[in-house]
């Protein structure tokens, strides 16, 4: 009986070696996928910082070769709030987690208005306001949980930017204030 039990306990012991090594076999599996996937997010946000700037490039060559006024404005949520005469913007979702945001533009209330879903932190939302309007570009800069604060880019009607541009906000909600292209602004990215 007592062999029985001893062999009983070298086959039970035998089993947890094996279990163990199938055990510490899987760990190191985990730990070379975990590394894998760290690898490949590592080099994912490298490119897309990359990119970023390779567009935040663009868009500074592109805004210093065009005519165009640049307004800051600051925006909380669920509140309407008129970025230009005429524009009005409004956040209806912050994810400042993922530096994401959805919301719309709507110009001359009733007229236009487009949808915002998902849209990144320094992503250029280009707007057209009207049937011949020119291009408005609305770039939200940064987010809280309270609202936003970007930059509106609108073109000049004559390529200069004077007191007769100035623009300013009539919603109590937003603030705007013009900065000229090219005069020390911040330029937005996408």
């Amino acid at each position: 009986m007592f062999k029985a039990q001893v062999s009983q306990l070298v086959s039970e012991r035998t089993a947890d070696r094996v279990r163990l090594t199938q055990v510490e076999d899987e760990l190191a599996q985990a730990r070379n996928d975990l590394e894998t996937t760290r690898a490949d997010y590592t080099h994912q946000v490298e490119a897309l910082r990359k990119q970023q700037g390779e567009e935040l490039r663009e868009l500074a060559a592109l805004s210093s070769s065009l005519p165009t006024r640049q307004m800051t404005f600051d925006i909380r949520k669920n509140q309407k709030a008129e970025v230009t005469p005429g524009v009005s913007f409004q956040l209806t979702n912050i994810d400042v987690r993922r530096r994401r945001f959805d919301g719309w533009i709507e110009s001359s209330p009733g007229s236009q208005r487009i949808s915002i879903q998902k849209q990144g932190v320094w992503s250029p939302v280009v707007f057209y306001p009207g049937e011949h309007g020119k291009p408005l570009v609305i770039v939200v800069t940064s987010l809280d949980q309270k609202g936003a604060v970007g930059h509106l880019l609108m073109p000049t009607s004559d390529g200069t930017t004077g007191q007769a541009d100035f623009i300013s906000s009539t919603d109590g909600q937003a603030s705007s204030k013009e900065v000229p292209s090219g005069s020390g602004g911040s330029v937005a990215a996408p």
